[in-house]
């Protein structure tokens, strides 16, 4: 395979080596899969793909340190966009990599549908006399105070003020997902063991009915000047906070009431 770039009179030729014909046996063998594509050839368009080799004096060859800043600035730019400030390292380029000087200055974008942070790519280009584009690896780390286990946690336990605490941890590596506000897990039961200085998840909780159906419950009924204790009946499941229908067992009417504490729902008056 041979390319031609008129602009600078150079020229690069790929060499693929003639594959030997396959026998009948194999065709017989690999009747039902797909051709495979050379190893050779895929990196040698990929090369071709890739890089944009110039013959170029070195005061017309735009710098990689040039190319690896505006893409570490890309990201820095757009710091509002994480919950932190980010922490931008670029990566190195090929040192075979010769691009023409930038007359302008050097332009940089997201690839649509990228996720913005852990290993990612900024994309560069110049739009001047000679215009290129490629994308340069950029790592983004992120952190953040999440929610972790003081201890070694049972499965099955009801977390308690004691048994949670807070770290900084990198978020672009918590692909599991993480929480930051301890509040969301006290209270809530463990589906599975937990480690010392493990992040806890919203998977790995469930939250414990306060209220079975079923149940005897104290309805509440309060304002300023009145606070009205009768007894009910739950007529749902309920965890602390949630609303849930429940009978006044005197005037035998359904209500809507908030579980505020196990046996205990209050409505509004």
């Amino acid at each position: 395979m041979f390319l031609r770039n008129t602009n600078y009179g150079m020229a690069i030729a790929f060499y693929f080596p003639r594959m030997p014909k396959p026998m009948a046996t194999d065709m017989i063998t690999n009747c039902n899969t797909t051709p495979q594509t050379p190893r050779h050839q895929i990196m040698a368009l990929l090369i071709m793909l890739i890089f944009i080799a110039l013959d170029l004096p070195a005061s017309e060859i735009q710098s990689h340190d040039s190319i690896m800043e505006a893409a570490r600035q890309h990201i820095l730019d757009r710091s509002n966009d994480y919950p932190s400030p980010p922490q931008v390292s670029a990566g190195r380029l090929d040192s075979r990599l010769r691009l023409a000087a930038c007359k302008q200055p050097l332009e940089s974008y997201t690839p649509q549908g990228r996720r913005n942070m852990g290993k990612i790519t900024v994309g560069i280009r110049c739009n001047g006399s000679h215009p290129w584009s490629m994308f340069v690896p950029v790592t983004v780390k992120i952190m953040t105070q999440v929610v972790v286990a003081r201890g070694n946690l049972a499965r099955g336990a009801i977390i308690g003020e004691g048994d949670i605490g807070l770290e900084q941890r990198d978020i672009s590596r918590l692909h599991r997902g993480y929480l930051e506000n301890t509040t969301a897990v006290l209270g809530k039961k463990l589906r599975q063991r937990i480690r010392q200085h493990q992040v806890i998840t919203s998977s790995q909780l469930d939250t414990p009915h306060a209220i079975k159906r079923n149940n005897k419950v104290t309805i509440l009924a309060s304002s300023k000047s009145l606070k009205i204790r009768v007894a009910g009946k739950a007529l749902q499941n309920g965890s602390i906070g949630e609303l849930i229908r429940v009978r006044n067992e005197s005037s035998k009417k359904e209500l809507d009431a908030r579980v505020i504490a196990p046996g205990i729902v209050e409505v509004a008056m």
